[in-house]
């Protein structure tokens, strides 16, 4: 049992009330990443392909995040992009785009990360769930 605890370190502490959203963006993240000063918001998934992360920088640069949510679709089949939009309690806030394999064995990482400040207009709709 000890060599598992080691072998999956980080999820030792895991809280298992957490949600499982908020656990991918931990795993991704730096292990002495502080959270506590964020609030997480989990925007969408859509499937990772050139054509979407295109249309994604698009959509950021003319700030058409309605265009983001109603276009870009996830795929149970695929691997996977997470976007996460964290926001600090000084109102800053940031888009992290997440790679989200299909394969269980292999972990998420950053892919890109946009400095942006999302209106709660948008952060309101029912699709876009707080994580933490």
């Amino acid at each position: 049992m000890n060599f598992f605890n080691k072998f999956f370190k980080r999820n030792k502490n895991r809280n298992r009330n957490e949600n499982p959203l908020f656990t991918i963006i931990k795993e991704a993240f730096p292990i002495d990443f502080d959270f506590s000063d964020y609030t997480i918001y989990h925007i969408k998934s859509f499937e990772y392909k050139e054509s979407n992360i295109e249309l994604f920088d698009k959509c950021i640069k003319e700030e058409d995040f309605y265009k983001i949510l109603d276009t870009l679709n996830y795929n149970s089949q695929s691997n996977n992009i997470g976007v996460y939009y964290l926001l600090n309690s000084n109102g800053e806030g940031m888009i992290y785009l997440l790679y989200d394999p299909i394969e269980l064995w292999e972990k998420g990482y950053i892919l890109k990360k946009y400095k942006i400040f999302i209106d709660k207009n948008i952060l309101s709709q029912n699709s876009i769930n707080k994580i933490n």
